[in-house]
């Protein structure tokens, strides 16, 4: 049986994008408190169905151990970051999005990059990413662009009660980096009464609403393009943050 991963955990598949994501992942461990699992699954698949030629029986050993090279360099970069955090390394086989949504269902966040092995720049979101955003069971974070040290987070809000989590999730970001919060609504909005509850919660969190054109991604990410992580809820539909995570400068966190 496999044993479930917890804390933080961060998709490992070789790409700069995903080291980067590692890296992010561990400064949220140090905010959070919590341990940091480098994930990577390698996907071992029965080659007749793919290939045309026979591939030699080291074929599998040669993916595995290109796995363990990718967990070691992400591990290494992680450790100069943070020396002392506590650090868990973790390959498994497998088909590597479900390995990941089974990681949304116990672990605290969910981080991968916003482009896989092979991707380009720009403002292209890869698959891995567009579909944990879709199925995950959890909070996932995509990380893209900078987060920069002392920006304010940034968080959706809506009088739904569905953005409650989200909102949750955005304040406790904020205490935890002691930065102020944007709180974007749609123009002719008012910051709903329900927000009471969470500034009494982190009365340390400073609040500076900010008005948007609609509800389109283009104008959250414009509005929080100075914050250096972007919250969003996903209980209405998943392409709102897919929008978001690939428009934004930032990190997006996307909150069931």
């Amino acid at each position: 049986m496999t044993e479930p991963v917890r804390g933080i955990v961060a998709g490992i598949d070789g790409s700069r994008s995903a080291v980067e994501a590692a890296c992010w992942a561990a400064r949220e461990a140090r905010y959070r408190g919590a341990e940091l699992t480098l994930l990577h699954t390698t996907f071992v698949p029965d080659p007749a169905p793919y290939v045309p030629v026979k591939l030699p029986r080291s074929y599998p050993d040669a993916l595995r151990e290109q796995g363990a090279e990718w967990l070691a360099d992400a591990e290494q970069a992680v450790r100069e970051l943070d020396p002392g955090l506590v650090v868990h390394v973790v390959q498994r086989e497998g088909v590597v999005l479900n390995g990941l949504i089974a990681a949304t269902t116990t672990a605290q966040l969910v981080v991968v990059g916003s482009r896989g092995l092979g991707g380009v720049g720009g403002f292209v979101l890869g698959s891995v990413a567009r579909a944990l955003i879709a199925r995950g069971q959890g909070p996932v974070a995509i990380v893209r662009g900078e987060a920069p040290d002392g920006a304010p987070v940034a968080v959706g809000v809506s009088g739904e009660a569905e953005s409650d989590p989200a909102i949750g999730f955005a304040f406790e970001a904020a205490s935890q980096r002691r930065v102020p919060l944007l709180a974007v609504r749609a123009s002719g909005e008012q910051l709903p009464p329900r927000l009471d509850q969470w500034t009494t919660k982190y009365p340390d969190v400073e609040v500076r609403p900010i008005a948007v054109k609609g509800k389109h991604a283009k104008e959250i990410a414009k509005a929080a393009k100075d914050a250096q992580l972007v919250v969003v809820g996903v209980r209405g539909g998943a392409s709102t943050a897919q929008a978001l995570a690939r428009t934004s400068s930032c990190p997006v966190a996307v909150i069931r």
